[in-house]
């Protein structure tokens, strides 16, 4: 089985207000503590400020050699599937191949569809429509568009190689997704027992369709803190600015604390199928985090058999 890797969310999301912080030396400072990866969020118009993804990407691309550059995920059906083709085929070339893209439907905001002219209730459609055109669209051959475009690209030049593909949502749908597209499955919200029944049930669909079984990866807010109580405010004012959802209802899928108890969280994680785990710092300001973020993940490794550290 392939070592877990670990790697953070940048900070594209205004979440305590601050106004944007500078994303160049987070990432320069997450290839510098070993992780493996940054990741973007994806809005229009969101609850918070947000960057644009493929411009937060694009910048973190240009200022690391060896961190993969995620999307986690990219509400692509907002967006025509040929601008997003050419958009990640050119991402690809000039980051040297390291794109890891992931795409979900969305919909809980529904300002954002509007303003793009894009009925919320064809967000399914379309995604599976760009998913089934990607194959083609990103490595320089001519690709078919289902409805609602029904039309025809042609070949997109440059291009790097096909990125992996991750599909994210809560739905039983998201599942059936990753497994027709033979792309990951990207969770949020989630702990063991949910990485556990998504994996049976990924299972059965990969059977049913004659798929390989999708690799898993995970979404998880941490906030590193020896004040477990501080940490809980932390991630409550974070996870109510950002998704307006109650912290109550979802502080079991956040973790906090010192290293290796966040570390213990995240290997759970990982024996329960999570092979790519992505954190979501809930901090203020990710400078004085970065090293505690490194050792996270190198415990986290550490307690997974016949992996290590990374070196």
């Amino acid at each position: 089985m392939d070592a877990p890797s670990f790697g953070i969310q940048l900070p594209t999301v205004d979440g305590f207000g601050r106004g944007y912080l500078d994303i160049r030396p987070t990432v320069r400072s997450a290839e510098a503590v070993g992780l493996d990866s940054v990741w973007m969020g994806d809005h229009l118009v969101a609850n918070a400020p947000i960057l644009e993804s493929v411009v937060a990407a694009t910048t973190a691309a240009a200022v690391s050699e060896r961190l993969r550059i995620g999307f986690a995920v990219m509400i692509a059906a907002l967006r025509h599937p040929a601008w997003v083709g050419k958009q990640i085929s050119s991402l690809q070339a000039v980051s040297g191949g390291r794109v890891e893209f992931g795409v979900g439907v969305g919909g809980e905001i529904a300002a954002e569809w509007a303003a793009a002219g894009v009925p919320v209730s064809e967000r399914g459609r379309r995604t599976d429509a760009l998913l089934t055109a990607l194959p083609a669209l990103l490595t320089g051959r001519e690709a078919t568009l289902g409805a609602p475009w029904n039309a025809t690209v042609p070949p997109i030049h440059p291009h790097g190689p096909m990125p992996p593909l991750w599909v994210g949502g809560r739905a039983g749908a998201a599942l059936r997704r990753a497994v027709r597209h033979r792309a990951g499955y990207m969770a949020l919200w989630s702990d063991e027992q949910r990485l556990l029944r998504a994996r049976g049930r990924m299972t059965e669909l990969a059977a049913e369709l004659d798929a390989p079984v999708p690799p898993m990866g995970i979404q998880v807010l941490v906030h590193p803190s020896e004040d477990p109580g501080h940490g809980r405010r932390e991630l409550a004012s974070f996870m109510e600015s950002v998704y307006r959802i109650p912290f109550a209802k979802l502080s079991r899928y956040a973790l906090t604390g010192g290293r290796d108890a966040i570390a213990d969280g995240l290997s759970s994680l990982v024996d329960a199928g999570a092979r790519t785990v992505v954190m979501i710092p809930a901090v203020r300001d990710y400078a004085p985090h970065m090293e505690a973020l490194g050792a996270i993940a190198d415990a986290a490794r550490d307690r997974v058999p016949s992996t290590g550290a990374r070196a």
